[in-house]
């Protein structure tokens, strides 16, 4: 089987895939991540690109948009990413999205092993504040405005872009994982 993880960061994801026995290529359009996934794991593909021009000629059985992609842009780019999802999955395949639980709003500050997530402002469908990644290899921080997304709001996205959701999985008392096919 075939997996694409976009915006694979360092490669956390992707390595677990591979060492599992999948095929994977792993795209991101930060050179810094893919460098450090290089020296952890010369047989995953590394794409340098963005999701929104990334054109592989390739159908996945799965996809990955891990890290909350899908909620740190407005949702014009939203709709662009699962157009590209939706050109490079396979009929049967299926696309996993992370996603913020709405829940994150109610408190200010999260820490996890890899991210430390300050909320500055919040409604019940924007956050603002500021991130810092925590990877071993490589931190670094940014400010963030998050849409959040209800499970109709993503179907609705999902569906105007070609795609069918599937199920909600909680992974996290703050993010959730979308399935779609």
């Amino acid at each position: 089987k075939r997996v694409l993880v976009l915006g694979c960061g360092t490669g956390p994801l992707a390595i677990s895939y591979r060492k599992v026995g999948y095929n994977v290529t792993a795209v991101d359009a930060i050179d810094d991540m893919l460098r450090i996934l290089n020296k952890k794991d010369k047989k995953i593909k590394k794409v340098h690109s963005k999701i929104e021009d990334l054109d592989l000629k390739t159908r996945y059985d799965v996809i990955v948009l891990p890290s909350l992609l899908m909620n740190m842009y407005g949702l014009r780019t939203q709709a662009v990413f699962l157009k590209s999802v939706n050109k490079h999955l396979a009929k049967a395949g299926t696309a996993l999205f992370e996603v913020i639980d709405r829940r994150v709003c109610a408190k200010d500050d999260w820490v996890f092993p890899a991210h430390k997530i300050k909320i500055k402002k919040s409604t019940s469908i924007t956050a603002t504040g500021y991130i810092t990644y925590l990877f071993k290899d490589l931190q670094f921080g940014r400010n963030f405005w998050w849409y959040i997304h209800s499970r109709r709001s993503f179907s609705r996205l999902l569906e105007n872009a070609g795609l069918t959701f599937d199920r909600e999985i909680i992974i996290s008392p703050i993010t959730r994982i979308y399935s779609a096919r």
